[in-house]
């Protein structure tokens, strides 16, 4: 069962009689006020409030998939329940034939995260800036 937090604020009431010598209402009011934190009070009762709305406590994941010869592993954790990050990763392709000769070429994927009943991780191919969704290099179920 999945797991949720939130932030609970406990709101306490409680009461206690005091007694001022005072020359008016509006000069007793204040000295009462003044010297309630003098005083123990006990509490009578208390109601809850949530300062945050319930939020699904979501775990970590790692992904590992291969793209062109070349693995790639990614840990993210997802934040809600329709969650795109971008990652990028690198490899170096021989560009000098028989010579030694490397250039180190950037490889960005987008992965997306969907709650419903499959739980998927998706990984797309980004080309030119823009994500290539028909198609998913990866696809990787996943327990929350």
């Amino acid at each position: 069962m999945p797991k949720y937090k939130a932030t609970v604020c406990r709101t306490s009431y409680s009461y206690r009689e005091i007694e001022v010598e005072a020359k008016n209402k509006k000069e007793a009011k204040q000295k009462i006020l003044d010297e309630a934190g003098d005083y123990e009070f006990s509490e009578k009762s208390a109601e809850y409030s949530l300062t945050t709305p319930p939020e699904k406590n979501y775990k970590e994941q790692s992904i590992s998939f291969e793209y062109e010869g070349k693995n790639y592993k990614f840990k993210f954790t997802p934040y809600e329940s329709d969650y795109w990050i971008s990652f990028t990763g690198t490899k170096l392709v021989n560009i000098g034939g028989k010579q030694t000769k490397f250039k180190t070429v950037m490889t960005t994927f987008d992965v997306h995260y969907l709650e419903d009943e499959d739980n998927q991780i998706c990984v797309y191919l980004v080309k030119k800036g823009e994500t290539q969704t028909k198609k998913a290099i990866h696809v990787q179920k996943i327990v929350l």
